[in-house]
């Protein structure tokens, strides 16, 4: 059977955030990140802005730039940033595939995205080239045997995501396992 085209327009961001609060827990999230006050971090397709939000309030010296695609997705996002009053986030409406520098940023972060990258390896050769020395990267990704997320062909497992980013010169630096999610951090090599 085929794949069936969507329209990132169309996406389900409000489905996507229960999903999460069901299955990631945010409290070993923002441990697993050990967000400093003065970090500045990069939320690549921060959906609704959820977890950017988060990183927010816990950098209140830094600054949180959440970067969506979709119309929907980035007036989730401005809304968000309006109501919390937060001053250290901003919203970038862009495509990750068209952006060339990554530089600026302590943590670049990507929950369930990557596999939907159609340029991952063009992506992490910009970060391995333009990401700060210290930088860190951080996925959380569905497990090849998940119940639920995208069919298993679209998804990564975790020594396949292991592989691509010690390909584009990253070394795994820690990782942690939900039931149907993990979480991995990347450094450069």
């Amino acid at each position: 059977m085929a794949a069936v085209m969507h329209s990132w327009e169309d996406f389900n961001h409000e489905r996507s955030s229960a999903m999460k609060r069901r299955f990631i827990p945010l409290d070993e999230v923002l441990s697993f990140l050990d967000i400093k006050e003065n970090d500045r971090i990069l939320e690549i397709g921060a959906g609704n802005g959820e977890y950017a939000e988060e990183f927010a309030r816990m950098a209140p010296k830094g600054h949180v730039t959440a970067m969506e695609l979709t119309e929907n997705g980035s007036r989730l996002i401005f809304d968000r940033m309006i109501l919390s009053g937060l001053k250290n986030m901003e919203l970038w409406k862009a495509n990750a595939c068209r952006v060339d520098d990554f530089s600026g940023f302590d943590k670049i972060f990507m929950s369930n995205v990557f596999h939907d990258i159609k340029c991952n390896d063009q992506i992490l050769e910009r970060f391995r080239e333009t990401m700060e020395s210290n930088a860190m990267v951080f996925f959380i990704e569905f497990k090849k045997d998940a119940e639920i997320g995208p069919p298993p062909e679209f998804r990564f497992s975790e020594k396949e995501l292991q592989s691509i980013m010690e390909k584009h010169g990253f070394s795994l630096s820690r990782s942690h396992s939900f039931k149907h999610h993990y979480m991995q951090a990347y450094s450069l090599a």
